[in-house]
């Protein structure tokens, strides 16, 4: 092996521990299928409570006969802030098709479809009102959340992925990890 080579090689395994050593906020991974009978994750996504954000990516795959647009809504008390981003590649060669992302409205959605949706949340504190305070966040969410896909021209819905906020101590006991 050349000098050159062992040393991009020891750069990468460096810059790849120096990544591994840190995590940005918590972030969880589910896997999904859109279908008119009301879809099915594989299972929920655990998060730890305490952080002051999350991301959460969704990979989905729409089954026949369902096709239309479906609208993203994060269910739960309380209500948490969030964003929907539609992952695109990097360089898009053309050989998929992918659905337009509009606001939090997935448009013209096809059988066959397969994408993935990145969800970012940041809890945030309410004051008496229920109104959000300066947008500091709030670290104490715990609970049962849904990522909901309703189909827009029944308001059916499509898919519900189960997101749950727990403490690490009781996250820890059911898992051991």
């Amino acid at each position: 092996m050349k000098i050159k080579d062992m040393g991009f090689f020891i750069l990468a395994v460096l810059i790849g521990l120096l990544f591994a050593f840190h995590r940005w906020g918590d972030s969880g991974h589910a896997i999904g299928v859109i279908s008119a009978d009301g879809g099915k994750a594989r299972h929920p996504v655990i998060m730890t409570s305490g952080k002051n954000h999350y991301s959460q990516i969704t990979t989905l795959s729409v089954r026949p006969p369902f096709c239309g647009d479906v609208r993203i809504v994060m269910e739960g008390s309380p209500s948490l802030d969030y964003e929907i981003h539609l992952a695109r590649p990097f360089i898009d060669w053309g050989f998929t098709r992918l659905p337009e992302l509009k606001g939090k409205t997935l448009c013209s959605l096809k059988a066959g479809d397969r994408l993935a949706l990145w969800t970012l949340i940041k809890p945030m504190k309410k004051d008496s009102a229920g109104r959000t305070d300066n947008f500091k966040p709030d670290v104490s969410v715990q609970g049962r959340y849904s990522l909901s896909f309703y189909d827009t021209a029944t308001g059916y819905p499509v898919l519900k992925v189960p997101l749950i906020f727990e403490d690490r101590e009781k996250r820890y006991e059911r898992t051991n990890h």
